[in-house]
């Protein structure tokens, strides 16, 4: 995993990523936004809904899953697929489509709706 770590440090620091803990792994976001990180057995890359005809093509990658559901827009490409002109197919996949997205504040994250109490 810390050479995944290393290969996304590499590539996003440089442009500003700050790295967090998240999904038990390190996720990296640009401009605020999600971008890629670190996901079980491999990397998680957001390109976004409208990729998904080209991700489709891609052997090496499959839709992200938590929880049975399905995550529109997120990737995951396994460590063992990931040699460096897949990880970079990827990562500028993840990175146009973060540049499409408004950026967001550091630590901006959703209110959350109170829930009403049964009565």
């Amino acid at each position: 995993m810390s050479r995944l770590v290393a290969m996304l440090d590499a590539r996003l620091l440089p442009l500003g990523a700050v790295s967090k803990k998240m999904f038990g792994g390190v996720g990296f976001m640009v401009n605020g936004n999600m971008t890629a990180g670190t996901f079980r057995d491999g990397v998680l890359f957001r390109a976004g809904p409208d990729f998904a005809a080209v991700a489709a093509r891609r052997p090496e990658a499959r839709p992200m899953e938590m929880n049975g559901r399905v995550a529109a827009g997120y990737w995951i490409v396994s460590d063992s697929a990931l040699d460096a002109r897949t990880f970079d197919f990827w990562l500028d996949a993840a990175l146009a489509f973060n540049a499409k997205l408004p950026a967001k504040a550091e630590g901006a994250a959703k209110e959350k709706m109170a829930r009403k109490k049964p009565s």
